[in-house]
């Protein structure tokens, strides 16, 4: 989930795969494989890092698409963040470069207006321009070569190959698009009742879209997607949807403590220049029934 209000569940989804994972000294740490479409520094990235570092969970890898971002820039600042972190360790691995519905991204604007739009404004990979390459994405952000790289093997790939080397191990972490996933399934229906638990972020139950009045943007990007993971027979799903995002508020006093804490780590300038940093120093025009309302974005950023 994304931009002009940003859903970003990070405080409740490591609560709850902590919560799974059980205590530091059990014997086997909690196994999540991270699914999504990565950003810099905030949201999603932070989910990763949170991951990588905590001693109850082993992250077994990474896996990117497009949707926030497009795939080749998710993959750079996936490698860019974990190396910085210091958990180069942790494989990443790309994936699908569109959703599963061919020309949605030609035909993003007429849905738009026959759909109507919901309170964000942001489209995500739908208005930005691809890049030629991961590597390219890297050297537009960094302006050197990467240090490290992507595992040469597809995502979807990557998925089904991890599910079936960890039977009933795995909790698959899916905070983007659900495509690799249901690409996963559908090339290997194997693997379903070997998955342990999916965790989205995704959906909407009890209040209206993001994206349109009736869609949040995950499950919006690549619905077919999201409707062939749901409905298979996996042993457990939760669904994180924006009932729960938009109830958790990323304040002001939260962003600077933790630009405070960070020091001159090189996370801290990532996350100053990242949309959350910007965010809090520009004021947000939206639309209103009589006109033009200003918000200080302080104020719309759901954490």
């Amino acid at each position: 989930m994304n931009a002009v209000r940003l859903q970003c569940l990070l405080p409740l989804l490591l609560a709850l795969l902590c919560v799974m994972a059980g205590p530091v000294q059990a014997a086997e740490r909690e196994k999540v494989l991270l699914d999504s479409d990565m950003v810099e520094a905030f949201d999603d990235g932070f989910a990763m890092l949170l991951l990588a570092k905590s001693p109850n969970i082993e992250l077994v890898g990474v896996t990117t698409l497009s949707g926030n971002s497009w795939v080749e820039q998710g993959t750079a600042w996936a490698l860019r963040q974990l190396e910085d972190a210091g958990c180069a360790s942790v494989p990443v691995a790309a994936g699908l470069e569109y959703p599963l519905r061919p020309n949605r991204h030609e035909l993003f604007a007429l849905e738009r207006k026959f759909l109507g739009r919901g309170h964000d404004l942001w489209t995500g990979s739908f208005g930005l321009e691809k890049p030629a390459s991961w590597q390219a994405a890297y050297e537009k952000a960094y302006g050197c070569k990467p240090k490290l790289k992507p595992v040469d093997k597809h995502a979807v790939n990557f998925i089904i190959d991890t599910i079936r080397a960890n039977p009933g191990k795995i909790t698959i972490a899916a905070i983007g698009p659900c495509g690799n996933l249901a690409m996963a399934i559908r090339m290997a229906p194997d693997i379903v009742p070997l998955i342990k638990r999916v965790v989205y972020m995704g959906g909407a139950f009890f209040q209206p879209g993001n994206t349109t009045p009736a869609a949040e943007f995950n499950w919006y990007f690549d619905p077919e997607a999201a409707r062939i993971v749901v409905r298979s027979p996996i042993k457990e799903q939760i669904v994180l949807g924006l009932d729960v995002c938009e109830n958790v508020i990323f304040k002001r006093e939260h962003y600077d403590r933790l630009v405070k804490s960070m020091g001159n780590h090189p996370m801290s300038k990532m996350l100053r220049n990242s949309f959350a940093g910007q965010s809090f120093e520009k004021i947000l025009i939206l639309p209103s029934m009589s006109g033009m309302c200003s918000f200080p974005r302080s104020l719309l950023i759901p954490v």
